[in-house]
């Protein structure tokens, strides 16, 4: 992942899409979980997202693939990474989030967790 601030206030982070290379679910604990085992490798294909100051939490979508399916509400998850994190840090603001996805949505690639974690 890359940080660049720029001159105009923002925040922009370039977060790659990623494959899942081995899965393994193990026995449930005491807790009821199971432990997991995974490997991942990142891809050529990325997310890049720019976050500036707002009076409410927003997002635009643009992409070299199709983001017709993307929520553009409280269901995405970047939008709900920042409002996490601006509430764990006493931030009153709203953030506005434009993304541009190069990775496949829907394609088990890793997509909106790369958004999210950019958004973080």
């Amino acid at each position: 992942m890359s940080l660049v601030y720029d001159a105009g206030h923002r925040v922009h982070v370039r977060a790659p899409g990623k494959l899942n290379l081995s899965f393994e679910v193990g026995h449930a604990g005491d807790d009821g979980y199971h432990d997991v085992a995974s490997v991942y490798q990142a891809v050529s294909l990325f997310e890049d997202v720019w976050a500036t100051h707002g009076e409410d939490f927003s997002i635009a979508v643009t992409g070299d693939v199709d983001v017709s399916g993307v929520p553009l509400d409280e269901r995405n998850l970047a939008v709900r990474a920042a409002r996490l994190v601006t509430r764990a840090v006493g931030w009153s603001g709203g953030i506005h989030l434009d993304v541009h996805k190069g990775v496949p949505v829907a394609g088990g690639m890793g997509g909106g967790s790369a958004d999210a974690a950019a958004a973080l």
